[in-house]
């Protein structure tokens, strides 16, 4: 009885009714804005993420979202996914672990813990330590379907296809290939044999020596260097070198240590990258304007 007679009270009294109806109604056309700003574009989104480590995440044309690695450190990651993913999203058509090392795997353990994945793709052999203990028991847990990839593999995910590639070494590391159309892009040092050229971006570890054969093979039309496993400093010393190595304009070599997350938008017939940040050496004002005109072109 008490609680109608709360309810009735409020009938008696239209401002503050008015107000909160009001604010719910605000409260509403935000949230569709928001899923307005968020809806599927038909567009491929590759994002290498600002994080201690490797992590690339990846929206397809129809907007699912596949995380390829994670990086060394899980509340970077979980931020840089908050400010990434729309903030409903809490599943992930695909999770791909290209080496179980610690500058790739304990962010994704800890992606796994709040978001669902449709299926979880697996180098073949994994390290005996406890972080690969872990994310085999929260697959095992969660019951998420699992794969150990192989060479020639294909994943299809809207019109976007996910192959993997040999990497020439051992079968701890996984290298693969996004194709939407043109636009093509590695991650990983592949075999030359990959049969991706030209690519429309290669991403790279900086550590790993550069092989002027294989980059003739891909052609890439960009590259970003991932901080995996190296520091950061006097990066921009030797961007010139290798723009020579591999024939791509200096101005067209990323690292998240200087430009911050990387993005790249393709319909697949024309793309372009975006940064969040333009380093302060080099053309700053000439980063930005690429920045301007990739906006110009998607929007």
């Amino acid at each position: 009885m008490q609680h109608r007679g709360s309810l009735w009270q409020h009938t008696r009294h239209p401002g503050p009714c008015c107000a909160g109806w009001w604010g719910l109604r605000s409260g509403g056309a935000l949230l569709l804005a928001l899923g307005w700003s968020t809806r599927p574009d038909g567009r491929l989104h590759v994002w290498v993420l600002d994080v201690e480590g490797d992590a690339v995440l990846v929206q397809t044309p129809g907007a699912q979202y596949v995380l390829i690695d994670g990086g060394a450190d899980p509340p970077t990651l979980t931020l840089a996914l908050g400010e990434t993913l729309p903030f409903w999203q809490r599943k992930l058509a695909a999770v791909v672990l290209t080496h179980g090392d610690e500058k790739r795997l304990p962010a994704q353990v800890a992606v796994l813990e709040r978001y669902s994945a449709d299926i979880v793709l697996l180098p073949a052999a994994l390290p005996d330590e406890a972080t690969s203990r872990e994310l085999l028991r929260l697959l095992e847990v969660y019951q998420v379907p699992y794969h150990v990839a192989q060479p020639g593999d294909q994943l299809a995910i809207d019109a976007l296809t996910l192959t993997i590639f040999d990497t020439g070494t051992s079968a701890e590391r996984l290298a693969l290939r996004l194709d939407y159309g043109g636009t093509r892009v590695q991650i990983g040092p592949a075999t030359a044999s990959s049969e991706a050229a030209p690519l429309t971006l290669l991403v790279y570890p900086w550590t790993q020596p550069l092989d002027a054969g294989q980059l003739a093979a891909w052609q890439p039309q960009a590259i970003v260097f991932t901080r995996a496993g190296t520091d950061t400093e006097g990066v921009p010393l030797t961007f010139s070198e290798r723009a020579q190595i591999s024939g791509v304009p200096a101005e067209r070599l990323y690292h998240p240590g200087l430009h911050g997350t990387i993005e790249l938008i393709g319909d697949g017939q024309q793309a372009c990258i975006m940064t969040a940040r333009c380093p302060d050496y080099g053309s700053s004002a000439g980063c930005a304007a690429r920045n301007a005109a990739c906006r110009a072109v998607f929007r």
